[in-house]
């Protein structure tokens, strides 16, 4: 992901396919879906000063959290209903981090939960 970066601050132009091209040449043997998927949240990140940071999540629903030291307690109460038993969700925080980068915002890990009754 950092590689990815890289290219496309110093070349904003590049396509997806061109990446992939790269990719392929140090070695990369995944598939051009994850390639392009990758090249898809590295863009989404860098033009705002995220620089390596990745979006691993669809960014559909945004709440704030207040941050107590170094961690920050997120909950969210789901209805009670058999129907969303074993719903996935996933989740991603952006965190204020001032000098991480331009922005001063840098993304979290990914966290993926299951919704159980």
């Amino acid at each position: 992901a950092e590689q990815v970066g890289e290219w496309l601050r110093a070349a904003p132009e590049l396509r997806s396919g061109q990446v992939l091209e790269r990719l392929r040449e140090a070695g990369y043997q995944g598939s051009k879906t994850a390639a392009y998927d990758l090249v898809r949240r590295v863009r989404v990140a860098s033009p705002v000063g995220m620089s390596a940071c990745l979006l691993r999540t669809d960014v559909t629903f945004f709440d704030a959290m207040v941050v107590n030291g170094d961690r920050a307690r997120w909950s969210f109460a789901f209805p009670t209903s058999t129907a969303l038993g074993g719903l996935v969700f996933f989740q991603q925080a952006v965190v204020v981090q001032p000098g991480a980068n331009a922005a001063g915002l840098v993304f979290s890990n990914a966290y993926r939960g299951v919704i159980g009754i």
